[in-house]
Protein backbone atom coordinates (compact mmCIF):
# COMPACT_ATOMS: atom_id res chain seq x y z
CA UNK A 1 0.00 0.00 0.00
CA UNK A 2 1.45 3.46 -0.77
CA UNK A 3 0.28 6.64 0.45
CA UNK A 4 0.23 9.31 -2.05
CA UNK A 5 2.01 12.74 -1.63
CA UNK A 6 0.07 15.67 -0.40
CA UNK A 7 -0.98 17.81 -3.30
CA UNK A 8 0.21 21.53 -3.51
CA UNK A 9 -1.43 23.92 -1.60
CA UNK A 10 -4.28 25.38 -4.17
CA UNK A 11 -6.12 26.65 -1.58
CA UNK A 12 -7.79 30.59 -2.35
CA UNK A 13 -6.78 33.30 0.15
CA UNK A 14 -9.47 36.05 0.99
CA UNK A 15 -8.35 39.02 0.56
CA UNK A 16 -10.56 42.06 2.30
CA UNK A 17 -10.47 44.96 -0.14
CA UNK A 18 -10.92 48.36 1.71
CA UNK A 19 -12.34 51.88 0.79
CA UNK A 20 -14.12 54.55 2.51
CA UNK A 21 -13.65 57.92 0.37
CA UNK A 22 -16.44 60.07 -1.63
CA UNK A 23 -15.20 59.15 -4.99
CA UNK A 24 -15.26 54.93 -4.75
CA UNK A 25 -14.35 54.52 -8.46
CA UNK A 26 -11.49 56.76 -7.90
CA UNK A 27 -8.85 55.36 -10.78
CA UNK A 28 -6.43 54.04 -8.05
CA UNK A 29 -8.61 51.96 -6.38
CA UNK A 30 -10.03 50.51 -9.72
CA UNK A 31 -7.15 49.79 -11.47
CA UNK A 32 -5.41 48.00 -7.89
CA UNK A 33 -8.96 46.13 -8.06
CA UNK A 34 -9.32 45.06 -11.07
CA UNK A 35 -5.31 43.83 -11.21
CA UNK A 36 -5.89 41.44 -7.67
CA UNK A 37 -9.39 39.86 -9.34
CA UNK A 38 -6.76 38.55 -12.05
CA UNK A 39 -4.65 36.57 -9.40
CA UNK A 40 -5.59 32.78 -8.98
CA UNK A 41 -4.78 32.38 -5.56
CA UNK A 42 -7.45 35.18 -4.39
CA UNK A 43 -11.04 35.66 -3.44
CA UNK A 44 -11.32 39.28 -3.32
CA UNK A 45 -14.01 40.34 -0.55
CA UNK A 46 -15.07 44.33 -1.47
CA UNK A 47 -15.43 46.11 1.48
CA UNK A 48 -16.40 49.25 -0.79
CA UNK A 49 -18.05 52.31 0.29
CA UNK A 50 -21.17 53.18 -1.93
CA UNK A 51 -22.15 56.82 -0.69
CA UNK A 52 -19.63 59.43 -0.96
CA UNK A 53 -21.28 61.08 2.37
CA UNK A 54 -20.28 60.63 6.12
CA UNK A 55 -22.05 57.26 5.84
CA UNK A 56 -19.85 55.83 3.90
CA UNK A 57 -17.63 54.65 6.95
CA UNK A 58 -20.47 52.61 8.31
CA UNK A 59 -21.35 51.06 5.09
CA UNK A 60 -17.57 50.00 4.88
CA UNK A 61 -17.14 49.12 8.54
CA UNK A 62 -20.14 46.90 8.17
CA UNK A 63 -18.87 45.03 5.77
CA UNK A 64 -15.88 44.44 6.83
CA UNK A 65 -17.45 42.86 10.02
CA UNK A 66 -19.48 40.81 7.30
CA UNK A 67 -16.63 39.52 5.66
CA UNK A 68 -14.77 38.90 8.86
CA UNK A 69 -18.01 36.51 10.37
CA UNK A 70 -17.99 34.86 6.72
CA UNK A 71 -14.25 34.00 6.20
CA UNK A 72 -11.93 34.85 9.16
CA UNK A 73 -10.35 36.96 6.63
CA UNK A 74 -6.83 37.96 7.62
CA UNK A 75 -5.35 39.58 4.67
CA UNK A 76 -6.93 42.76 3.99
CA UNK A 77 -5.95 45.99 1.23
CA UNK A 78 -6.59 49.53 2.34
CA UNK A 79 -6.91 51.89 -0.30
CA UNK A 80 -5.92 55.55 -1.04
CA UNK A 81 -7.40 57.69 1.56
CA UNK A 82 -7.77 55.41 3.98
CA UNK A 83 -5.63 57.42 6.57
CA UNK A 84 -9.15 58.53 8.48
CA UNK A 85 -10.17 54.88 8.63
CA UNK A 86 -6.63 52.83 9.67
CA UNK A 87 -7.21 52.78 13.32
CA UNK A 88 -10.90 51.54 13.12
CA UNK A 89 -10.38 49.17 10.32
CA UNK A 90 -7.02 47.61 12.73
CA UNK A 91 -9.44 47.06 15.78
CA UNK A 92 -11.91 45.27 13.47
CA UNK A 93 -9.75 42.67 11.89
CA UNK A 94 -7.50 42.24 14.88
CA UNK A 95 -3.68 42.63 15.27
CA UNK A 96 -3.11 38.99 14.06
CA UNK A 97 -4.35 40.14 10.40
CA UNK A 98 -1.95 41.53 7.81
CA UNK A 99 -2.69 45.06 6.51
CA UNK A 100 -1.37 46.40 3.43
CA UNK A 101 -1.75 50.20 3.25
CA UNK A 102 -1.81 52.21 0.05
CA UNK A 103 0.47 55.22 1.22
CA UNK A 104 -0.27 57.05 -2.29
CA UNK A 105 -0.48 60.79 -1.07
CA UNK A 106 0.18 62.25 2.60
CA UNK A 107 -2.32 63.91 4.60
CA UNK A 108 0.52 65.74 6.63
CA UNK A 109 2.30 66.65 3.02
CA UNK A 110 -0.61 67.73 1.47
CA UNK A 111 -1.77 70.01 4.63
CA UNK A 112 1.76 71.37 5.03
CA UNK A 113 4.07 71.18 2.96
CA UNK A 114 2.27 71.45 -0.26
CA UNK A 115 -1.22 73.52 0.70
CA UNK A 116 0.48 75.19 3.87
CA UNK A 117 -3.27 74.74 5.10
CA UNK A 118 -1.31 74.87 8.88
CA UNK A 119 1.81 75.71 10.24
CA UNK A 120 4.21 72.83 10.43
CA UNK A 121 4.51 73.52 14.29
CA UNK A 122 1.06 73.91 15.14
CA UNK A 123 -0.60 71.35 17.27
CA UNK A 124 -2.77 70.22 14.81
CA UNK A 125 -0.17 69.61 12.45
CA UNK A 126 1.99 67.83 15.55
CA UNK A 127 -1.18 65.67 15.89
CA UNK A 128 -1.19 64.50 11.86
CA UNK A 129 2.15 63.64 11.69
CA UNK A 130 2.13 61.66 14.83
CA UNK A 131 -1.31 59.61 13.76
CA UNK A 132 0.32 59.10 9.67
CA UNK A 133 3.85 58.20 11.40
CA UNK A 134 1.79 55.59 13.88
CA UNK A 135 0.27 54.33 10.61
CA UNK A 136 3.22 53.38 8.56
CA UNK A 137 4.76 51.87 11.39
CA UNK A 138 1.56 49.43 12.64
CA UNK A 139 0.82 48.18 8.86
CA UNK A 140 2.96 45.27 7.67
CA UNK A 141 3.28 46.44 4.02
CA UNK A 142 3.35 49.77 2.30
CA UNK A 143 2.72 50.50 -1.76
CA UNK A 144 2.75 53.65 -3.15
CA UNK A 145 3.49 54.90 -6.41
CA UNK A 146 7.02 55.58 -7.36
CA UNK A 147 10.25 54.99 -5.78
CA UNK A 148 11.22 58.30 -4.73
CA UNK A 149 7.68 58.55 -3.55
CA UNK A 150 8.93 55.23 -0.80
CA UNK A 151 12.27 56.97 -0.13
CA UNK A 152 10.32 60.24 1.30
CA UNK A 153 8.05 58.45 2.92
CA UNK A 154 10.72 56.18 4.36
CA UNK A 155 12.63 59.12 5.88
CA UNK A 156 9.59 61.52 6.55
CA UNK A 157 8.23 58.86 8.74
CA UNK A 158 11.31 57.06 9.90
CA UNK A 159 10.30 53.72 8.77
CA UNK A 160 12.86 51.00 6.78
CA UNK A 161 12.24 51.70 3.15
CA UNK A 162 11.88 48.00 2.59
CA UNK A 163 8.28 48.20 4.35
CA UNK A 164 7.39 49.99 0.88
CA UNK A 165 6.26 48.51 -3.05
CA UNK A 166 6.28 50.50 -5.46
CA UNK A 167 3.38 49.95 -7.59
CA UNK A 168 2.81 52.71 -10.59
CA UNK A 169 -0.46 54.02 -11.22
CA UNK A 170 -2.62 53.22 -14.47
CA UNK A 171 -5.89 54.33 -16.44
CA UNK A 172 -9.16 52.83 -17.73
CA UNK A 173 -7.70 51.49 -20.78
CA UNK A 174 -11.40 50.98 -21.84
CA UNK A 175 -11.61 54.57 -22.63
CA UNK A 176 -7.76 56.18 -22.49
CA UNK A 177 -6.61 54.73 -25.81
CA UNK A 178 -5.75 56.13 -29.51
CA UNK A 179 -9.16 54.21 -30.18
CA UNK A 180 -10.50 57.55 -29.09
CA UNK A 181 -12.35 59.67 -31.44
CA UNK A 182 -10.51 63.11 -31.85
CA UNK A 183 -12.87 66.30 -31.08
CA UNK A 184 -13.14 68.85 -33.43
CA UNK A 185 -12.61 72.24 -32.09
CA UNK A 186 -14.04 75.09 -33.23
CA UNK A 187 -11.60 77.45 -32.04
CA UNK A 188 -9.56 80.11 -34.89
CA UNK A 189 -6.48 79.14 -33.70
CA UNK A 190 -5.25 75.98 -35.29
CA UNK A 191 -3.31 74.58 -32.55
CA UNK A 192 -4.99 73.36 -29.30
CA UNK A 193 -3.04 72.76 -25.72
CA UNK A 194 -5.32 70.72 -23.78
CA UNK A 195 -5.01 70.50 -19.94
CA UNK A 196 -7.34 69.90 -16.81
CA UNK A 197 -6.77 69.98 -13.24
CA UNK A 198 -8.09 70.80 -9.26
CA UNK A 199 -5.74 73.22 -9.24
CA UNK A 200 -3.46 71.99 -6.98
CA UNK A 201 -0.21 72.87 -6.03
CA UNK A 202 1.64 70.28 -7.58
CA UNK A 203 -0.06 71.02 -11.25
CA UNK A 204 0.66 74.17 -11.52
CA UNK A 205 -2.13 75.96 -13.28
CA UNK A 206 -1.23 79.48 -12.56
CA UNK A 207 1.62 79.01 -14.43
CA UNK A 208 -0.42 78.89 -17.87
CA UNK A 209 -0.82 82.73 -17.08
CA UNK A 210 2.36 83.88 -18.15
CA UNK A 211 2.87 80.95 -20.49
CA UNK A 212 -0.27 82.00 -22.16
CA UNK A 213 0.94 85.82 -22.17
CA UNK A 214 4.61 84.81 -23.55
CA UNK A 215 2.69 83.21 -26.40
CA UNK A 216 0.03 86.13 -27.35
CA UNK A 217 0.94 86.38 -30.56
CA UNK A 218 1.25 82.79 -31.44
CA UNK A 219 -1.62 81.25 -33.09
CA UNK A 220 -2.61 78.57 -30.30
CA UNK A 221 -5.54 78.37 -27.97
CA UNK A 222 -5.12 76.90 -24.40
CA UNK A 223 -8.13 74.70 -23.54
CA UNK A 224 -8.45 74.01 -19.62
CA UNK A 225 -10.98 72.46 -17.68
CA UNK A 226 -11.68 71.73 -13.98
CA UNK A 227 -10.95 73.87 -11.24
CA UNK A 228 -12.99 74.99 -8.54
CA UNK A 229 -13.24 77.70 -5.16
CA UNK A 230 -10.99 80.60 -5.15
CA UNK A 231 -7.74 79.19 -6.97
CA UNK A 232 -10.20 78.84 -9.91
CA UNK A 233 -11.76 82.28 -9.39
CA UNK A 234 -7.78 84.33 -8.94
CA UNK A 235 -6.95 82.34 -12.53
CA UNK A 236 -9.76 83.44 -14.04
CA UNK A 237 -9.80 86.40 -12.85
CA UNK A 238 -6.03 87.53 -13.60
CA UNK A 239 -6.83 85.90 -17.19
CA UNK A 240 -9.45 88.69 -17.29
CA UNK A 241 -7.23 91.18 -16.19
CA UNK A 242 -4.76 90.53 -18.70
CA UNK A 243 -6.73 90.45 -21.38
CA UNK A 244 -5.69 86.86 -21.83
CA UNK A 245 -7.96 86.11 -24.95
CA UNK A 246 -5.78 82.91 -25.76
CA UNK A 247 -7.12 80.66 -22.88
CA UNK A 248 -10.61 79.06 -22.89
CA UNK A 249 -11.66 77.49 -19.72
CA UNK A 250 -14.90 75.22 -19.16
CA UNK A 251 -15.91 74.20 -15.32
CA UNK A 252 -16.91 70.49 -16.29
CA UNK A 253 -16.35 68.22 -19.51
CA UNK A 254 -17.86 64.33 -18.34
CA UNK A 255 -15.34 62.01 -17.86
CA UNK A 256 -16.54 59.70 -20.58
CA UNK A 257 -15.65 62.40 -23.11
CA UNK A 258 -12.33 63.30 -21.55
CA UNK A 259 -10.42 61.07 -24.19
CA UNK A 260 -11.89 62.79 -26.80
CA UNK A 261 -10.54 66.39 -26.00
CA UNK A 262 -7.21 65.09 -24.93
CA UNK A 263 -6.95 63.21 -29.10
CA UNK A 264 -8.07 66.19 -30.73
CA UNK A 265 -5.33 68.82 -29.34
CA UNK A 266 -1.99 69.12 -31.00
CA UNK A 267 -0.49 69.36 -27.62
CA UNK A 268 -1.81 68.33 -24.09
CA UNK A 269 -0.04 69.75 -20.80
CA UNK A 270 0.63 66.53 -18.34
CA UNK A 271 2.57 68.14 -15.79
CA UNK A 272 3.48 68.36 -12.66
CA UNK A 273 4.58 72.32 -13.07
CA UNK A 274 4.37 73.06 -9.62
CA UNK A 275 7.92 73.42 -8.20
CA UNK A 276 6.65 71.73 -4.64
CA UNK A 277 7.86 68.41 -2.89
CA UNK A 278 5.50 66.14 -3.81
CA UNK A 279 5.53 67.68 -7.98
CA UNK A 280 8.88 67.15 -7.89
CA UNK A 281 8.07 62.62 -6.59
CA UNK A 282 5.78 61.95 -9.31
CA UNK A 283 3.67 61.49 -12.50
CA UNK A 284 0.19 63.18 -12.78
CA UNK A 285 -2.63 60.91 -13.84
CA UNK A 286 -3.31 62.91 -15.70
CA UNK A 287 -0.39 62.27 -17.83
CA UNK A 288 -0.99 58.93 -18.25
CA UNK A 289 -4.05 59.19 -19.20
CA UNK A 290 -2.84 61.65 -22.17
CA UNK A 291 -0.03 59.34 -23.10
CA UNK A 292 -2.34 56.04 -22.99
CA UNK A 293 -4.42 57.99 -26.00
CA UNK A 294 -1.02 58.29 -27.68
CA UNK A 295 -1.30 62.49 -27.57
CA UNK A 296 1.41 64.37 -27.60
CA UNK A 297 2.18 65.24 -24.01
CA UNK A 298 4.60 67.92 -22.04
CA UNK A 299 5.69 66.62 -18.62
CA UNK A 300 7.59 67.79 -15.89
CA UNK A 301 10.89 66.79 -14.74
CA UNK A 302 10.46 65.35 -12.13
CA UNK A 303 12.80 62.13 -10.10
CA UNK A 304 9.84 59.35 -11.72
CA UNK A 305 9.95 61.01 -15.11
CA UNK A 306 13.43 61.58 -15.72
CA UNK A 307 13.58 58.45 -15.15
CA UNK A 308 11.67 56.75 -18.02
CA UNK A 309 11.09 59.64 -20.15
CA UNK A 310 13.73 61.83 -22.74
CA UNK A 311 12.73 65.21 -23.78
CA UNK A 312 11.16 64.96 -28.10
CA UNK A 313 11.79 61.45 -27.83
CA UNK A 314 8.87 60.06 -25.77
CA UNK A 315 7.24 63.61 -24.69
CA UNK A 316 8.55 67.17 -24.21
CA UNK A 317 10.07 67.87 -20.55
CA UNK A 318 10.24 70.87 -18.67
CA UNK A 319 12.22 72.18 -15.47
CA UNK A 320 9.48 72.74 -12.77
CA UNK A 321 7.95 76.01 -11.69
CA UNK A 322 9.29 77.89 -14.87
CA UNK A 323 6.69 79.63 -17.43
CA UNK A 324 9.53 80.19 -19.60
CA UNK A 325 10.38 76.49 -19.82
CA UNK A 326 6.82 75.66 -21.07
CA UNK A 327 6.03 78.55 -23.33
CA UNK A 328 9.66 77.40 -25.32
CA UNK A 329 8.63 73.77 -25.65
CA UNK A 330 5.13 74.74 -26.20
CA UNK A 331 6.47 77.06 -29.40
CA UNK A 332 9.00 74.28 -30.19
CA UNK A 333 6.13 71.82 -30.72
CA UNK A 334 4.13 74.69 -32.55
CA UNK A 335 6.97 74.96 -35.11
CA UNK A 336 7.51 71.18 -35.32
CA UNK A 337 4.20 69.89 -36.05
CA UNK A 338 5.21 67.03 -37.87
CA UNK A 339 7.75 65.42 -35.45
CA UNK A 340 4.63 65.34 -32.49
CA UNK A 341 3.04 61.96 -33.70
CA UNK A 342 6.25 60.10 -34.01
CA UNK A 343 6.98 61.51 -30.12
CA UNK A 344 3.20 60.56 -29.44
CA UNK A 345 3.52 57.06 -30.35
CA UNK A 346 6.68 56.46 -28.36
CA UNK A 347 4.81 58.13 -25.25
CA UNK A 348 2.12 55.23 -25.78
CA UNK A 349 4.77 52.65 -25.83
CA UNK A 350 6.53 54.05 -23.07
CA UNK A 351 3.13 54.08 -20.91
CA UNK A 352 2.50 50.70 -22.21
CA UNK A 353 6.20 49.77 -21.00
CA UNK A 354 5.92 51.34 -17.46
CA UNK A 355 2.17 52.24 -16.69
CA UNK A 356 -0.27 50.20 -18.62
CA UNK A 357 -2.59 47.87 -16.55
CA UNK A 358 -0.62 44.25 -17.63
CA UNK A 359 2.30 45.55 -15.93
CA UNK A 360 0.65 46.67 -12.74
CA UNK A 361 -1.17 43.86 -12.97
CA UNK A 362 2.12 41.68 -12.98
CA UNK A 363 3.57 43.70 -10.48
CA UNK A 364 0.81 44.20 -7.72
CA UNK A 365 0.55 40.16 -7.69
CA UNK A 366 3.94 39.15 -7.81
CA UNK A 367 4.07 41.28 -4.43
CA UNK A 368 1.06 39.63 -3.38
CA UNK A 369 2.29 36.28 -4.32
CA UNK A 370 4.97 37.15 -1.67
CA UNK A 371 2.97 38.10 0.87
CA UNK A 372 0.73 34.92 0.39
CA UNK A 373 4.07 32.48 1.30
CA UNK A 374 4.30 33.61 4.79
CA UNK A 375 1.14 31.30 6.05
CA UNK A 376 1.60 32.92 9.51
CA UNK A 377 0.38 36.14 8.57
CA UNK A 378 -2.26 34.96 6.85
Amino acid sequence: MTIDAEPADTRKHHLGFVLSYKLPKYIRSTTLRAALVKNPALILDDAVNESPKAKRYCQTFKKIMRIRKQHKTRLWLINFRGHEIYWPVRWLVGKRSTIIFDQLISPYDAWINERKTFKEKSLLARLVYRVEKAIMADADHLITDSSDQAQYYAELYQVPVEKFTVIRGSVDESMFSPDAPPKKYDFAEPFVIFTYGTFIPLHGMELILPVAEMLKDLPVRFMIAGGKGKKLADFLETRETRGLTNISHVAWINFTELPSYMRGAGLCLGGPFGDSRQAKRVITGKALQFLACECPTLIGSTGETREIFEDKKNCLMVELGSPRAIADAIQWAFHHQDQLPAIARQGRLTYEKYYSMAVLTLNLNKFIDSVLKDPDKI
